[in-house]
């Protein structure tokens, strides 16, 4: 086995050389300089607009998902999510997947398992339709943003000031007011009080979006992580390799290889020898364990594609 300054070394000039052996290669040319966000910073807050446990209650309590989700007997915090009549363990917890890479799907942000659950229980679009014109009652008065998305402030004039109500009962009692009247003046103040609605709106969609980024990228670095150590596993299997020699074999082999590791973090997960991914591939054919290895490498590629994706997002 290699020592480890020789793979740093092997690690370096594989990556130096990436786009021109992406281009011998019948598959799109894998940028690292622009897929990899180095700019990304490490998690020191929220990292996405609601927690995994919120997402897996949510997920448990709906009416439209609750019925794909059964415990797993074996594996505690995972599920077999069902999808017609095949059957995946997944799970939502970070520590879980760790402790299964091989055996347990992670469903987060990025997941495309994921994704297709969101969409099963999205709520249903708001009426694009909503009156872009004011509605006046007294001295209250209702303002529509269309949007997107829709954006609607209700105001009060008090004391010659024009401000945003902040309670119904603020909004009842400035509609009571029948004799007020609203001038060009007031209308134009009140059309300030929207528009820094809208500011608002718009500052909170991007950071919304920016934590959904976020864990976008974090799920896809667990999916390369993931078909890393399985490919690992498949080529130490198949070519009767001592453990840990599979790693160096994959980075000699270029893309998706080198890339894949960048995503996972730099540096090659750490393997077992007992993982059950591993156990489950002893006495399979030669051209059974070639076409699972191609399988993974297609999935690898595909990972790279939506990772570079979600970093120029």
């Amino acid at each position: 086995m290699m020592e480890r300054h020789e793979r740093d070394a092997t690690f370096g000039d594989t990556v130096s050389a990436l786009e021109s052996q992406a281009r011998t290669h019948d598959q799109a040319v894998i940028d690292l300089d622009e897929m990899v966000d180095h700019g990304t910073p490490a998690s020191g807050g929220p990292e996405s607009p609601a927690t995994l446990g919120d997402i897996e209650r949510a997920f448990l309590n709906s009416e439209l998902t609750r019925h794909r989700f059964q415990p797993h007997a074996t594996i505690p915090d995972a599920y077999w999510l069902r999808s017609g009549p095949d059957a995946r363990a997944v799970t939502f917890r970070p520590t879980v997947f760790d402790r299964h890479p091989s055996t347990v799907e992670l469903l987060t942000y990025g997941n495309p398992t994921f994704d297709d659950l969101l969409l099963e229980v999205a709520e249903p679009p708001g009426d694009e339709s909503a009156d872009a014109s004011p509605a006046e009652a007294g001295a209250a008065l209702v303002l529509h943003d269309p949007g997107p998305p829709p954006v609607a402030v209700c105001v009060v004039k008090e004391n010659g000031d024009v401000s945003a109500v902040a309670s119904v009962a603020e909004y009842r009692k400035a509609a009571e007011q029948r004799d007020a009247a609203w001038s060009d003046s007031d209308r134009k103040r009140a059309s300030a009080v929207l528009r820094q609605a809208r500011a608002r709106v718009e500052e909170e969609a991007a950071a919304v979006s920016r934590r959904m980024r976020r864990a976008k990228l974090r799920g896809l670095r667990e999916e390369a992580r993931r078909i890393l150590i399985e490919s690992a596993h498949i080529v130490e299997a198949r070519d009767g390799l001592f453990a840990g020699d599979g790693c160096d074999r994959l980075l000699k082999w270029g893309v998706p290889y080198p890339g894949l590791i960048t995503v996972a973090g730099g540096s090659m997960p750490p393997m077992s020898p007992s993982d059950l991914y591993r156990l489950s591939l002893e006495g399979k054919a030669a051209a059974v364990l070639t076409r699972n290895l191609s399988g993974l490498k297609e999935q690898g590629l595909e990972v790279l594609r939506r990772y570079r994706a979600a970093s120029g997002e």
